[in-house]
């Protein structure tokens, strides 16, 4: 219970922090009181994705060690991305997915914030060539984990997806490696209006 409310109060003075008009709290910015690399790499990875569960707290993971600040992490439940959503707007490679969500959507508005992530993803120069390459090195490796995709449990099937005779493993893996490319396109062009 007392680490429990320990880490209720370092959230809500975060939030405090981030959401006052200067984002500060007590003289302190808000990216004092996190692990600022971390929302940035969490952030990316599920805007690149176009990650729409990333706008929902409960897709979002936030950890502390004992002497450390909040750090976001580890990245999860990507059901729905990189084009494979039942929401419209984020089926397409193109537009910013997380501008109006609750934290990414205010630390958007954060120069600090805007800077480090355009630092990183410019860091990120060569990885589209190198992950489609991966694709392809593990088409085959990862085509017995495709049929689990699509075992009834006592859930149900993922409504959303598709059954495996509607669009074959290999079809599947060529329209991710193509959205993917869209997409590394997109942010290329709009990194300054995004970040700048």
């Amino acid at each position: 219970e007392a680490q429990r409310a320990q880490i209720q109060q370092e959230l809500t003075r975060f939030e405090t922090a981030l959401l006052a008009e200067d984002f500060t709290l007590d003289g302190r910015h808000y990216s004092e009181l996190i692990d600022l690399d971390s929302f940035v790499d969490a952030y990316l990875v599920n805007e690149i994705l176009r990650n729409g569960d990333a706008c929902a707290p409960l897709s979002l993971f936030v950890y502390k060690n004992e002497e450390g600040k909040l750090a976001m992490g580890p990245v999860w439940d990507f059901d729905l991305s990189a084009g494979y959503s039942a929401t419209p707007g984020h089926q397409s490679p193109q537009g910013a997915s997380l501008s109006d969500s609750h934290w990414f959507g205010r630390m958007l508005e954060d120069p600090v914030f805007r800077a480090a992530a355009l630092e990183k993803y410019r860091s990120l120069d060569g990885f589209l060539e190198e992950y489609l390459a991966y694709l392809e090195d593990y088409r085959e490796e990862m085509a017995p984990a495709a049929n689990n995709n699509f075992i009834i449990t006592y859930i149900g099937v993922n409504e959303y997806c598709n059954l495996p005779s509607d669009d074959p493993f290999p079809l599947e893996v060529d329209t991710l490696r193509d959205w993917l490319a869209e997409r590394f396109v997109w942010l290329d062009e709009n990194q300054l209006a995004l970040w700048g």
